[in-house]
């Protein structure tokens, strides 16, 4: 069970990145083509942590390793919590990239770990662990992707309703931003009224585009939340352990009667 909740919950975590940054990048008009170095970053940085697992990973340290995965996801989702209208992959990369390091510092230890349990059981818990673990993944990775989306939408739609409220003809800031872009429009539209109509339309559509980066925000901030719970949590567990192995390691010096 320990190990199924783990399991679960990284992988709820780690879909800031497949439903995150590429997602917020589509609303606010990026190709494809200009997110290929982020994807390079982010696969580079996978590959490190791998290559940090090769060389360092044991049994005794898959705590630590979780730990630092875990802080680093932290560090990365509230990096991406100050995305903007202008923010471009560009800006993202480091916060990508250490969601993809510690990506890779959380799953080579935990299916050691997992194997050395299952192991020491029996051969017949292999097939346990194998469906623990394939299972995890795929419905974390499902109900991950689901559930960011949907909380997303939530807080776009009480965004944009915040918005609209101040978006109005009477308010005099918005009148004058209407007046600009109409005014810019003159040479491409004739008609007045269709100007203002094509100037009231953009205005609502960079409306809408703000409300997603905002949505976008808040559900980054949710993820480092998360993600801090999860290492506080950890550490207790760690200092739970350590007591109990020193509580059984000191001596009973008390007399008998």
């Amino acid at each position: 069970l320990h190990l199924t909740g783990t399991l679960f919950l990284f992988r709820l975590i780690l879909s800031e990145q497949s439903a995150g940054a590429p997602r917020m990048f589509q609303v606010l008009g990026v190709a494809p083509e200009q997110m290929t170095g982020l994807f390079a970053v982010i696969l580079t940085a996978s590959l490190l942590g791998a290559l940090a697992c090769i060389a360092w990973m044991r049994p005794h340290r898959v705590a630590g390793f979780h730990l630092v995965a875990l802080l680093m996801i932290a560090a990365g989702a509230a990096l991406d919590a100050g995305a903007s209208m202008d923010t471009r992959p560009a800006q993202m990369i480091v916060s990508q990239a250490l969601i993809g390091f510690a990506a890779m510092l959380f799953m080579p230890p935990a299916m050691m770990t997992g194997l050395i349990a299952a192991l020491s059981r029996g051969p017949q818990y292999i097939l346990s662990f194998v469906i623990v673990f394939i299972s995890t993944q795929s419905l974390g990775g499902v109900l991950g992707s689901g559930l960011f989306t949907t909380l997303t939408t939530w807080r776009q739609a009480a965004h944009l309703q915040e918005l609209s409220a101040h978006l109005s003809a009477a308010d005099p800031i918005t009148a004058r931003a209407l007046a600009g872009r109409a005014a810019q429009l003159a040479a491409q539209t004739p008609d007045a009224a269709a100007r203002m109509g094509q100037a009231g339309s953009e205005l609502a559509a960079r409306a809408s585009a703000q409300a997603w980066v905002s949505a976008y925000n808040d559900i980054y901030a949710l993820t480092a939340v998360a993600a801090l719970l999860a290492a506080a949590l950890l550490m207790l567990h760690l200092l739970r352990d350590a007591l109990a192995q020193g509580a059984a390691a000191t001596p009973d010096t008390g007399t008998r009667p």
